[in-house]
């Protein structure tokens, strides 16, 4: 889960992170999953703010069994924890915050959420990537990544890089960000630090 709460597709791709593929998907080209429980994606992305009633959805992810295991925190949160962080994450002006979703008309499908911590004085980012569950392992977070990071160098163009934190036992996660430019720097314990240089 690419955070400082190390959850890298959590917060532990970690968009987003938890599945072997032989290539992620091109930017516009349709995603079939298949099997059950699986989602069937489109090719419609789209990249839109997050939103304090995407609560319910963002907390059903993070809580997933498999994001917890990788996360720093990894017990349950409940709903109204959950709405207080949202809130001031989203009042928080150092902070990017998005949402990819597939559109098919009216019918929105979220699929990972992408979040960029500023830190002050360092010229770094600290990125976090969150997956649908169901959408694992069929390349939607580097999709997401590769999405968010134009507004990113846009929105703060004195950022010097970006940071992703990676548990040592997630190796999509690490593939995901070497496979976007990301480079290994050094670990903390069994948390791997990659920077991509802006």
């Amino acid at each position: 889960m690419y955070n400082r709460a190390g959850t890298g597709f959590d917060h532990a791709d970690g968009h987003h992170r938890h599945a072997t593929e032989s290539r992620p998907p091109r930017l516009n080209e349709p995603v079939q999953t298949r099997g059950r429980g699986r989602l069937l994606v489109s090719d419609r992305y789209e990249i839109r703010p997050v939103v304090l009633s995407d609560a319910d959805v963002l907390l059903e992810w993070r809580n997933d069994a498999e994001t917890r295991r990788r996360a720093r925190t990894q017990q349950v949160i409940d709903l109204a924890d959950h709405v207080s962080w949202l809130a001031a994450a989203l009042a928080d002006e150092s902070r990017l915050y998005r949402l990819l979703v597939s559109t098919d008309g009216s019918v929105e499908l979220p699929l990972a959420s992408v979040r960029y911590d500023c830190e002050a004085g360092t010229g770094l980012a600290v990125v976090s990537i969150l997956v649908a569950p169901t959408a694992r392992g069929r390349g939607i977070g580097r999709v997401a990544l590769e999405r968010t990071l134009p507004e990113l160098r846009q929105w703060q163009p004195d950022l010097s890089a970006v940071l992703a934190v990676v548990h040592k036992d997630n190796p999509a996660s690490r593939r995901l960000f070497q496979s976007t430019g990301f480079t290994y720097r050094d670990s903390d314990g069994p948390w791997q630090n990659y920077v991509l240089a802006l």
